[in-house]
């Protein structure tokens, strides 16, 4: 079962700010990503990584399709990989077809939140790596913790 939580981050600055939306992905079985950019539920042992929702081409808001697996911009065509595996072996947040996967590096990556779980199952947003609109190379202007999710 994947599970794929979605919403903004929760600061006063971000309530009204359409590129503050985020999605959290319960990696797919054979797909992994490096502890730096995941967190891994205490409890379960799965993983979860949360990417920015908006997109590096031209800042639409990108989703999550269980399905193929990929994260997918609906405005043209580009897809993310979630995790490192099976079939394209790229780093997780990596545009592997579409208009963003034709952009030079650092562009053609989403931004990343790292997360933390807590032992309760409560999920919290730590910090961000990279910038929404260049990828996760660029420099970070994110702040803090600043989302809680109680799974079930």
């Amino acid at each position: 079962m994947e599970t794929v939580i979605s919403g903004t981050t929760t600061t006063t600055e971000d309530l009204n700010n359409t590129f503050a939306q985020w999605v959290v992905i319960h990696l797919p079985k054979g797909m992994s990503a490096p502890a730096n950019l995941s967190t891994v539920d205490p409890i379960s042992g799965d993983t979860f990584i949360a990417f920015s929702r908006v997109c590096v081409h031209l800042w639409c808001l990108c989703n999550y399709d269980a399905t193929s697996k990929l994260i997918v911009c609906p405005c043209h065509g580009s897809e993310f990989v979630p995790g490192d595996g099976a079939p394209y072996n790229s780093p997780p947040g990596t545009a592997v077809s579409g208009q963003a996967s034709n952009q030079p590096s650092p562009n053609n990556t989403l931004p990343v939140l790292t997360l933390s779980i807590a032992k309760d199952g409560s999920m919290y947003v730590k910090g961000q790596i990279g910038e929404v609109g260049c990828g996760q190379d660029c420099a970070s202007q994110a702040s803090s913790t600043t989302s809680a999710y109680k799974g079930a």
